[in-house]
């Protein structure tokens, strides 16, 4: 990988008011007309050079664009990949994205074509350009194309090295650059009125967005459909001026057409019980809206539409955003037990199947790591097949390639030796694919034919692409879980002496804080010699107090809780307490989960994880949280505190069996 290198210097990120330095729009402008991209950005690289900030976008509502304002250079996307790696990055379809970028197909799910380029001049990255056009256009790029892309990439890089070199340097904004939209053509003012007088004589409503979703036209039939006057409309985002549009489903309905620049369709609700239907007709200037009064959610094609637009795929909408919950909730997931167990509870409701097999690679098998809805025993048999058996679990994760099939007859053309021992109707098998290496595969499993329509297909390959990236997160920690488990079993003493005269050093609670506990262990009725205390992170994180040499503790973030969590387990399992007291946010973080909260699940007894060494499996055993003594002597009515804190002591005593 070549390194990238760049200049101090202010980055674009749309013209600051009053900036001489010169202006980049005419080259792009120039050159989408010249391409037919539809979508144009520029991302310019920040000053620190570790990520990449929107510029200049043009074609696209900012809306739509605004979650990737700003892109770390080292993430997995295109236009990173371009700048990191000095290349052309082209992506044929939306399948493709799939495969490559999981992430990014997840939230943009349209048909599409995309490519994205490095801005360079010589040696110094500026940043990186990103096109779209439909998905209509060939599956990869003519020459002139190529020739075009390269070209006004090298004009953006002199347009930006001029502007730095000459002590003008095109400066940030919050916002990026909105280009003006391209148009076919333009019509003077006697035209402009006839095509008014035109469309106030069609029948129901009619509207038009701009590039960016303002509403740049609307008859008075529109108007009326809507129930709002044509001044509060004009100029106004449709999303602004009706909050009852404001929903995913209408959403979907704009990104799709704004993004795949075909027609589409959705029903939405005008309160208190209007069904209106709208028809969206994309180009490069703008959407054309019809607005037609509906019967029900369900009807999307009126019968006065001579060519209605087709309807967003039923579903979609919810899909998608069970699948941002998925996206979220495995980002928490620690180890891969973990992972199977999210995966089953997200992604079996997000695409109705009843059935669900998540399998490993491992020494030239796959091996089933988790599942839901089938028998153990079925399980069983399938279980560490190896990975040169002609099984369609095997052959997606050795070519990289989904295979669909909407019936048994369908997997049985493929796999002729098959038999039905699922008792299921249809089935997707899914590779796990995470930075170009296969981890393993993923099925699902419906008890009726389904036909997986084309942008399910896409999303069920993006899902697989964030459960593998997951998934290889979870195996690593597991392995350097069970390697410090090994070490510190080996390691820490069996038991705990105690030596007549010798005063340990580093003991934790040894302050105010400390004799504060022993005085609320005393009155919980805890004998403090039976009670073993430790830290839950083993090193002490602060920060210096301004002008003096006071150390203030700083909480751990998550990665040091998780480097500290081997030898916790360890102490667990090695002591084996009745109950453990969890003393502040951070011990309650370290047993319970990022999830945890002191003041929700304080003073109440909740069963030590599984997962954790110090659990026997023949007793229940328990955590109890509370305060941090430090927190009581902090607090403003410190009385009440203190009462708190035995209080939840008076809990763990309740529940310890031994004698107090």
């Amino acid at each position: 990988m070549k390194r990238v290198q760049h200049r101090d210097r202010h980055f674009l990120c749309g013209l600051r008011p009053g900036s001489a330095g010169p202006c980049p729009d005419p080259v792009l402008t120039r050159f989408a007309r010249e391409t037919d991209a539809y979508v144009s950005a520029v991302y310019l690289l920040s000053p620190d050079g570790q990520a990449l900030q929107l510029a200049v976008l043009g074609g696209v509502s900012w809306r739509i664009a605004s979650p990737w304002a700003r892109v770390a250079l080292a993430a997995a996307t295109p236009v990173s990949d371009a700048v990191r790696e000095r290349r052309l990055v082209w992506i044929s379809s939306r399948e493709e994205l799939a495969r490559r970028y999981p992430q990014l197909a997840l939230v943009l799910p349209h048909p599409f074509t995309m490519a994205a380029a490095p801005i360079t001049t010589g040696p110094t990255a500026w940043g990186g350009l990103v096109l779209h056009w439909p998905s209509t256009h060939p599956p990869t790029l003519s020459p002139h194309e190529r020739d075009a892309i390269v070209g006004v990439c090298r004009r953006l890089g002199l347009i930006l090295r001029q502007a730095a070199g000459s002590g003008r340097p095109v400066t940030a904004e919050p916002q990026p650059r909105i280009l003006p939209a391209l148009r076919t053509r333009t019509a003077g003012p006697a035209e402009a009125q006839a095509a008014v007088d035109f469309a106030e004589r069609l029948p129901d409503g009619c509207c038009t967005l701009d590039p960016y979703g303002r509403i740049t036209f609307i008859t008075t039939a529109a108007a009326d459909l809507l129930g709002v006057g044509l001044p509060n409309l004009l100029g106004a985002r449709l999303w602004e001026a009706l909050p009852w549009l404001d929903n995913p489903v209408a959403e979907d309905g704009y990104r799709a057409a704004a993004l795949s620049r075909r027609p589409t369709s959705f029903t939405a609700r005008r309160p208190p019980d209007h069904w209106l239907s709208f028809h969206l007709y994309p180009d490069a200037s703008g959407i054309s809206v019809r607005i037609v009064l509906s019967s029900s959610a369900q009807a999307c094609a009126p019968p006065r539409l001579v060519h209605p637009a087709p309807a967003v795929e039923g579903g979609r909408a919810s899909a998608l955003y069970a699948l941002m919950h998925l996206a979220t909730t495995l980002t928490e997931a620690v180890g891969v037990r973990d992972v199977a167990g999210r995966v089953a509870d997200q992604v079996l409701p997000a695409f109705g199947a009843q059935a669900l097999a998540l399998m490993a690679a491992e020494e030239g098998r796959l091996r089933i790591i988790g599942y839901r809805g089938y028998p153990a025993a079925l399980m069983d048999r399938f279980d560490t097949a190896p990975l040169t058996s002609d099984t369609p679990a095997v052959h997606v994760l050795t070519t990289g390639i989904p295979s669909f099939f909407a019936t048994f007859a369908e997997l049985n053309r493929a796999y002729p030796p098959a038999v039905r021992q699922d008792g299921m109707a249809a089935w997707a098998f899914l590779p796990l694919i995470t930075s170009g290496r296969p981890v393993g595969s993923l099925v699902l499993a419906y008890d009726r034919p389904h036909p997986f329509p084309q942008e399910e297909r896409s999303v069920l390959t993006s899902t697989a692409g964030l459960i593998a990236q997951a998934l290889d997160r979870a195996r690593l920690y597991d392995a350097k879980h069970q390697l410090a488990h090994n070490l510190q079993a080996g390691l820490l003493p069996r038991t705990l002496p105690r030596i007549p005269g010798l005063d340990k050093q580093g003991e934790p609670f040894v302050g105010p804080a400390g004799r504060l506990l022993d005085e609320a262990l005393t009155e919980a009725g805890i004998d403090r010699d039976t009670t073993y205390v430790t830290n839950a992170v083993k090193h002490f994180k602060f920060t210096r107090a301004e002008g003096g040499k006071r150390r203030i503790h700083k909480a751990p973030d998550l990665r040091e809780l998780t480097a500290c969590r081997p030898w916790l387990l360890a102490e667990l399992h090695l002591v084996r307490p009745d109950v453990v007291v969890a003393l502040g946010a951070t011990a309650g973080k370290a047993l319970l989960g990022r999830s945890f909260r002191v003041t929700k699940d304080r003073g109440t007894l909740i069963p030590l994880p599984d997962e954790d060494e110090g659990r026997n499996e023949d007793v229940e055993r328990y955590v109890v949280a509370t305060l941090h003594p430090s927190a009581v002597l902090r607090s403003d009515d410190r009385e009440a505190a203190y009462a708190g804190l035995v209080s939840d002591l008076k809990v763990a005593a309740r529940a310890s069996r031994k004698p107090h």
